[in-house]
């Protein structure tokens, strides 16, 4: 077995700050299912941890991160990013056999992961355990409409709160 010499001489280093709010242009680059642990709302129950990349602007290559649950009265993310991706009919009608939802995550996270199209989000920022912290609150389809919202700098999208703190004033975080 050969050795490994470990070079850290051209990796940059990277700052992990929080985004600032507004509308990002994404796609899935990863998801996994995960089980709710003891200690949460619903424990024992799955849910998607669904992994975006931005894809252009400021920010290009940035993750985001979102959680897909299948509980009746939390599926408006699922609904959101269904329609996004134009995958509604393919998600209909998928079934769980157990309480859990562990089945019912399998199939959903790969038919979102197969759908490989881009969309958009609005996100804000939140304080968790005194550190700000992203929280994707709407999914778009990249519409032309919606691309052009976030390109040409409307209220809550990045442009607009760049040129904002360039001129010295406080951009609008709403949508």
């Amino acid at each position: 077995m050969g050795s490994l010499k470990l070079n850290l001489a051209e990796v940059e280093v990277r700052d992990f700050e929080a985004l600032p709010a507004g509308r990002y242009h994404v796609r899935v680059t990863d998801w996994e299912p995960r089980e709710a642990g003891q200690d949460a709302k619903n424990p024992g129950k799955y849910y998607i941890n669904l992994e975006m990349t931005i894809v252009d602007g400021p920010y290009e290559d940035r993750k985001l991160w979102t959680n897909v649950n299948f509980l009746p009265n939390a599926l408006f993310t699922l609904k959101a990013l269904a329609t996004a991706l134009d995958i509604e009919s393919e998600l209909e009608g998928i079934e769980s056999d157990d309480e859990t939802f562990e089945d019912m995550c399998q199939q959903a996270g790969q038919i979102i992961a197969d759908a490989n199209k881009d969309f958009v989000v609005r996100v804000a920022v939140r304080q968790y355990n005194g550190n700000d912290q992203n929280d994707v609150k709407a999914i778009y389809a990249a519409t032309p409409e919606q691309l052009a919202k976030c390109a040409k700098g409307e209220k809550g999208s990045v442009p607009a709160q760049a040129a904002a703190a360039k001129a010295g004033k406080e951009a609008s975080l709403l949508p």
